[in-house]
């Protein structure tokens, strides 16, 4: 079984707790949001969700995209003086800042849903929606997201991976 959750609004975490080269990725994401017609919902997930709950410094900033991932990551690039995105197989895109010692890394990728032929295979990749892109995770810390979109920015997404044991007869 899976339940998901929708939580309080976080925005003021993202916009005080959050190291200042980390406010300005969120922003600009929100801005490429409210602007472009090619993507549907943008959020800040996994680890830097969880450092900031937990009070933590936040290290790389991990980015899910409802709809064209790969357009949003050359306009995020752009916006922040980047080399272009470098894409993957996987519907990733990493985005590595100027001044890397003191700029979190960025990776972009598409909210999706993966199947594996067999249990060593290389993951088949399919566009899909928030829910399931958090239902892939590999643990509930990492699976919550903060949307960026200005409609909605600071709401807290969670998917919580439950479960039913039976006893046997």
């Amino acid at each position: 079984l899976f339940r998901s959750t929708h939580m309080p609004n976080l925005a003021q975490l993202l916009n005080s707790k959050a190291p200042r080269p980390h406010q300005r990725v969120f922003e600009i994401c929100r801005e490429i949001a409210s602007s472009s017609s090619s993507v549907e919902q943008i959020y800040v997930v996994g680890g830097v969700v969880r450092d900031l709950i937990i009070d933590r410094e936040p290290g790389d900033i991990d980015l899910t995209v409802v709809g064209n991932a790969e357009q949003f990551a050359t306009d995020l690039a752009e916006r922040l003086s980047a080399q272009t995105a470098k894409a993957s197989q996987f519907l990733t895109f990493k985005i590595s800042l100027p001044d890397a010692s003191t700029s979190p890394e960025i990776d972009v990728v598409v909210a999706r849903s993966e199947s594996y032929e067999s249990p060593a295979a290389l993951p088949t990749v399919v566009p899909a929606g928030i829910e399931e892109d958090l239902l892939r995770r590999d643990f509930t810390l990492n699976s919550m997201a903060i949307s960026l979109r200005d409609s909605d920015f600071g709401n807290l997404r969670s998917e919580e991976h439950t479960s039913e044991l039976q006893s046997p007869d």
